[in-house]
């Protein structure tokens, strides 16, 4: 996955985020219900499509061990031992001014490093499909292990409408950003839907939650676009992609409720004039009391 920035830039510089969010706000839930019309479900994350770097990414922020791959190579008469961990290659014995590179997925090739032998990076290619795969299920096991990880610890959600995304693939793209929401299934009245939930407490989050809506494919609602003033915040690169997105959110809100306003006033002055104060008010008094107060019958 790129970059979260990457990410963020493509999704507020783009047009295709979806807007049926903007005017949506956190919705009561009581998840310790077990209620026929009401149950819920986590998540799993799956990293079938996951990059090396993901994958070992995400497991060193858990504080668990990345697998690592030895390959032999044979340059002249010296034997080497490659050890491949995530995206880092040690060579043993070190080569000359070198003792490790780093790997390139897409191009199978060393990332900035010339000079490397032949001999190394074939060796590296050649177990590279094999190494992704156990990086990959090592993942989904721990994924599979933790389900409480994705638990939701407050008594709401936030509203996805009209989400049809990949939701085990979009649980992945929020655990690789370290956020503290995940995506639950919730089942009401026999309409099963996808929505989103916290998973921490304590501070607010209002940082995660946008960037969550924006890494699922939605503008962050009206009600998260006063995020806190938290400290380093005017420093943070992701955060002045968080506040345009915002801005976003709140222009469009504006403009929505300045329609209100503009069909109001047009149907005003569509309306015929108003009647004198008393005509008025002898209008609105049943037929028997105009009668008695000397009107028309």
């Amino acid at each position: 996955m790129p970059s979260l920035i990457t990410l963020l830039t493509a999704a507020v510089e783009g047009d295709r985020l979806n807007c049926d969010t903007i005017d949506t706000k956190p919705v009561d839930y009581d998840w310790d219900n077990d209620w026929d019309t009401e149950r819920w479900d986590t998540v799993v994350p799956s990293f079938n499509e996951a990059t090396a770097g993901e994958c070992a990414e995400w497991l060193s922020d858990r504080g668990s061990d990345v697998p690592t791959e030895e390959y032999d190579a044979t340059i002249g008469e010296v034997d080497y031992t490659v050890t491949r961990k995530g995206n880092t290659i040690t060579v043993e014995p070190a080569l000359p001014g070198l003792t490790a590179f780093a790997w390139n997925e897409d191009t199978l090739s060393a990332d900035g490093a010339v000079g490397i032998p032949t001999e190394i990076t074939d060796a590296v290619e050649a177990g590279n499909d094999d190494y992704l795969e156990t990086l990959r299920e090592t993942c989904n096991e721990e994924a599979g292990d933790d389900t409480d990880g994705y638990a939701p610890m407050m008594s709401y959600y936030y509203p996805l409408p009209g989400y049809h995304g990949d939701e085990a693939d979009d649980q992945r793209k929020l655990a690789l950003a370290c956020l503290p929401v995940a995506l639950a299934r919730i089942n009401v009245g026999g309409d099963p839907e996808v929505v989103l939930v916290l998973t921490g407490g304590g501070m607010d989050l209002t940082w995660g939650i946008v960037t969550a809506y924006l890494l699922l494919g939605y503008r962050p609602p009206l009600h998260f676009c006063r995020p806190p003033r938290m400290a380093g915040w005017e420093r943070d690169v992701e955060k002045r992609w968080l506040l345009k997105a915002c801005r976003e959110s709140a222009r469009i809100a504006a403009s929505w409720a300045q329609c209100a306003i503009d069909d109001c006033d047009r149907m005003l002055a569509e309306m015929l004039p108003e009647p004198p104060d008393q005509a008025l008010l002898d209008a609105m008094l049943p037929p028997i009391d105009r009668i008695t107060n000397g009107g028309a019958p």
